[in-house]
């Protein structure tokens, strides 16, 4: 067998297979522009209203469906949304927070400025609201087939909570929220479905947008007890919303990690419209409801043993005086939101500095957020965001069960006729100033 080797014809097919390539690449890319240059800029405006057709429903949703056409209403119920989509016939999706959500045809055609309005009703069940279950697609809670509590921000803010499993105490049926400890950044323990192990955790399972965050409650070393979680690193101000599943279809859409419940936490973003700044200052004020009830009798013994006790009189002190105090905080907030109906943008940054009724305690908390969000073309849109947090806190020993340490606990045990004070230096040097110390028991 003769093999013929033959340069050229090699030359001849490579540059042919190469030819082809590029004429299908350039076909391709006419065929797009050709289809691209289909699209209508259209104009659409209108105004959503509720029921009675009075007044206008400011911050409800009008989007075009199966595209990332979207926009929010003015605080006059008034929308203006600009889309370039080839002309036919649409479905325009408009919600909103409290009403149920509606869909009503477009039609599109060689009129490029068209009004649509809208009106909303009110959903008194709550069941048309759309939330989202985990598998990155949204539909409304009558679909669903399961328990879903939604908090949104109002009911968040109305309270002084610190951490956000702190705001949820009272604002859902069910769930059962403890505290830790009693320190500034101590930790919350939230059951949403009772106690399903006896050396594991049974905290639901935390997502902030869309990521998995680990919120367990280690006991600090050391500190008698005192336990911490990280959800006391993000500023309560900054969440939309909060999605809480309760039932065991929470274990079928994230696993076994969900099955003691699932909280899901959404940030704010930025909407459509000129920008809005938001600026908040809290000022905190914490003081002890009631105080332990301490020895008062007048005398002590000055022996051990059981037959030969003396009693000498003696004079009480109470160290809770020196122990608590009255706590002073504040809670510093401020945030800017808004864009055009292709970019949106939200920034906010707080300061919190926060004093435990235990003196030499305290807790203070820096956050950063930027979250922006930018429509490319009416089937794509790219949204990212970073957040920032630096928290320092101080505690003491607190004692516990096994631990016999701490303030509190070396309060409880010991004898309280010693004078807490320190020795005053005039004993040593009289010209010193009279030095103060804690008056008696009487």
């Amino acid at each position: 067998m003769v093999h013929l080797y033959s340069p050229g014809a090699n030359r001849f097919r490579q540059f042919g297979s190469t030819t082809v390539a590029w004429l299908g690449f350039l076909l391709l890319i006419l065929s797009s522009s050709a289809a691209w240059a289909q699209n209508v800029a259209y104009t659409i405006r209108g105004r959503v209203t509720d029921a009675n057709g009075s007044a206008g429903v400011p911050g409800a949703t009008v989007r075009i469906a199966n595209t990332v056409l979207a926009t929010a209403t003015g605080a006059d119920g008034t929308y203006e949304l600009r889309a370039s989509v080839r002309p036919g016939t649409y479905q325009m999706a408009i919600s909103s927070v409290g009403y149920a959500n509606i869909a009503q045809p477009l039609t599109l055609g060689t009129e490029t400025q068209i009004t649509a309005d809208a009106t909303l009703r009110e959903d008194l069940v709550g069941l048309k609201e759309v939330v989202v279950t985990g598998n990155s697609v949204a539909t409304s809670k009558q679909q669903l087939g399961n328990a879903i509590s939604t908090v949104n921000a109002r009911e968040l803010t109305q309270g002084a909570a610190v951490q956000i499993d702190q705001a949820l105490q009272g604002k859902v049926a069910g769930a059962q929220v403890s505290q830790n400890s009693g320190n500034p950044a101590g930790g919350i323990s939230v059951r949403l479905r009772g106690t399903s192990t006896v050396v594991g955790s049974s905290d639901p399972l935390y997502i902030i947008d869309g990521v998995i965050v680990n919120n367990d409650s280690p006991e600090l070393l050391d500190l008698g007890g005192y336990a911490q979680n990280r959800l006391v690193d993000l500023n309560p101000a900054d969440i939309d919303r909060i999605e809480i599943i309760k039932g065991a279809a929470a274990a079928a859409i994230y696993g076994s990690r969900a099955s003691n419940g699932v909280v899901q936490i959404f940030t704010k973003r930025g909407k459509e419209g000129k920008p809005s700044v938001t600026v908040s200052s809290n000022f905190i004020v914490s003081k002890i409801r009631k105080t332990l009830d301490v020895n008062t009798y007048p005398f002590r013994f000055t022996n051990t043993v059981a037959t030969d006790l003396t009693q000498v009189p003696a004079e009480r002190y109470d160290y809770q005086d020196q122990i608590f105090r009255t706590a002073v905080g504040t809670d510093n907030y401020v945030s800017v939101s808004g864009g055009s109906q292709a970019t949106r943008y939200f920034f906010s940054g707080s300061y919190f500095k926060n004093q435990g009724i235990v003196d030499a305690t305290d807790f203070d908390r820096k956050t950063g957020r930027l979250r922006l969000q930018q429509t490319l073309t009416n089937w794509a849109s790219l949204s990212v965001g970073g957040n920032y947090t630096l928290s320092d806190s101080r505690e003491i020993p607190n004692g516990g069960l096994v631990t016999a340490y701490g303030a509190l606990t070396g309060f409880i045990f010991s004898n309280n006729f010693v004078n807490p004070a320190p020795t005053p230096l005039r004993a040593f040097i009289p010209a010193l100033a009279p030095a103060t110390s804690p008056a008696p028991i009487r």
